[in-house]
């Protein structure tokens, strides 16, 4: 990619300007693949920022943090989908089910936060990884949703699904482009 140089000098904001600004062709295609790698990558931050706090929180103090949470939404709409799903979640979290998330929180945030990097400073091996953690996401998030029926692995899986479509556009497009 040019402008962005091999070694531990070159910053990752650096990496994301680099790359907004030198494409080549700087279409939709282009602006809205990175819209949705920079909203992942702030997924991913948020993500093991939760996993930490899973880690770090005993289960008594969860189930505090979201009862609190809950209570005034509790008494404006009690049946409201905000509620039911902090309410279901609160019950959730047990000592096994807390291990789980921080575990999962943190492996899954990690992972997008090496891969989008890698991504946003044009390592095209970075390419095909993405699109391989997105289907492995994908699968998983089928799968859980066979058991949980949660609307959120829905919307989850609809949004990785756009992104796979934009990686794999973006790739065919970077391996044609011969200033990569």
């Amino acid at each position: 990619m040019p402008g962005v140089q091999d070694g531990g000098g070159v910053q990752l904001f650096g990496c994301i300007f680099t790359m907004i600004k030198t494409y080549s062709n700087p279409g939709v295609v282009h602006k809205t693949f990175v819209l949705g790698v920079l909203l992942k990558a702030i997924n991913a931050i948020l993500q093991m920022a939760g996993g930490g706090l899973f880690l770090l929180a005993s289960p008594e103090r969860l189930h505090h943090w979201m009862t609190a949470l809950t209570l005034h939404g509790f008494v404006l709409d009690p049946d409201g989908f905000l509620v039911r799903t902090l309410l279901d979640f609160r019950d959730y979290c047990t000592t096994e089910g807390q291990i789980f998330l921080a575990v999962y929180l943190l492996s899954h945030g990690g992972m997008k936060i090496i891969v989008i990097a890698a991504l946003l400073c044009g390592k095209r091996w970075a390419y095909p990884a993405m699109g391989l953690l997105l289907i492995l996401f994908i699968i998983y998030q089928v799968y859980r949703y066979s058991y949980t029926h949660s609307q959120w692995l829905i919307w989850l899986t609809i949004l990785d699904l756009a992104l796979l479509l934009l990686t794999w556009l973006e790739y065919r497009h970077v391996r044609q482009d011969p200033s990569w």
